[in-house]
């Protein structure tokens, strides 16, 4: 069974791949986009109940309107490689572990927003770089570890070519962490409690984002989202300042940050909220408490009910931690 591929494509963007559990495509499967947004960004999505972004890579130019460029594929022991050339584990520019991997039944190529792409394959030509072949080759479909999640899904809504499906994950003792994608004008305003990334009992959220700015996150009192709610802005205004302002029946501001670059438009920075008692906290870094940037005590303060992400002109990739 091979565990990889080579192949040359020749296209303006959007190269799409996807591996897949079963030769029905039904079932689980990985999803590679080389190129996408304008051959400006790549990534590998997981769908087993629903699509989840795993990996992202803003590398750009990978693909040539007018000249064949060599890639990559492998996947031996769920251990997810993409890389450029033809030489294997060399020029990685996109990689996932998976700790709960699948075999791989077949392999579909196809494009996406009216391109039209040509590939050459080169079954069995790899030259490999790394050490040993000798590994064993996962039979099954789905490979059964004790520490791999369970998913439900919890809620769903259907809107034009897409759907938005949670994974109830706080009932999980061992779930490690969940993946959310904000875009401005399209699945914005997230509630965490519909993606299980957030109970009415918690004083605290960890998280990661990648983007280049304007991370908005609401604490509400009530889960229909009305009045009152703490809003911060991390990253806001260019990533230059971030705020917490306080809503009653007004907007007002009662902190402000001037620290800039909290957020990367390439890489994943971590952050934590506490609101124990009223005492608003945001800090980076992945300990509570610590690297505070953010605080107001509210003499006045209310319940958590309901957490709202999204964002402003731009696409953020986050990472929850329940």
């Amino acid at each position: 069974m091979e565990t990889s591929i080579q192949f040359e494509v020749q296209g303006c963007d959007n190269a799409l791949i996807a591996l897949h559990a079963k030769s029905s495509l039904s079932g689980p499967h990985y999803y590679i986009i080389i190129g996408g947004w304008g051959n400006t960004r790549s990534q590998i999505s997981k769908a087993v109940t629903h699509e989840q972004l795993v990996y992202l890579s803003y590398k750009t130019d990978l693909l040539d309107c007018y000249t064949y460029k060599n890639f990559w594929i492998s996947w031996e022991k769920g251990r997810i490689r993409v890389g450029s050339g033809n030489t294997l584990n060399d020029n990685v520019f996109l990689l996932y572990d998976d700790m709960c991997p699948f075999a791989i039944q077949e392999v579909m190529i196809s494009t996406a927003w009216w391109r039209t792409v040509d590939w050459i394959f080169h079954p069995q030509a790899i030259p490999t770089q790394a050490a040993s072949s000798m590994s064993t080759i996962i039979e099954a479909f789905y490979v059964k570890v004790s520490d791999c999640p369970t998913f439900e899904i919890i809620s769903t809504f259907e809107i034009p070519l897409s759907a938005k499906c949670a994974v109830k994950c706080g009932l999980i003792d061992n779930c490690a962490s969940i993946t959310i994608q904000t875009i401005d004008g399209s699945l914005n305003d997230l509630k965490l409690l519909d993606y299980g990334a957030f109970a009415k009992t918690d004083s605290s959220i960890q998280f990661e984002v990648q983007g280049c700015d304007n991370a908005l996150i609401t604490l509400h009192a009530s889960s229909c989202l009305q009045d009152p709610n703490y809003y911060i802005i991390v990253g806001g205004w260019g990533n230059a300042r971030s705020q917490i302002s306080k809503t009653v029946t007004n907007l007002q501001s009662v902190h402000n940050s001037y620290k800039t670059d909290l957020l990367d438009c390439l890489s994943f920075k971590n952050f934590w909220i506490n609101w124990e008692k009223g005492r608003i906290r945001v800090g980076s870094g992945n300990t509570l408490n610590d690297n505070v940037f953010l605080h107001y005590d509210d003499m006045c303060s209310f319940a958590i009910q309901e957490i709202v992400i999204s964002t402003w002109m731009r696409t953020l990739d986050w990472i929850f931690h329940p």
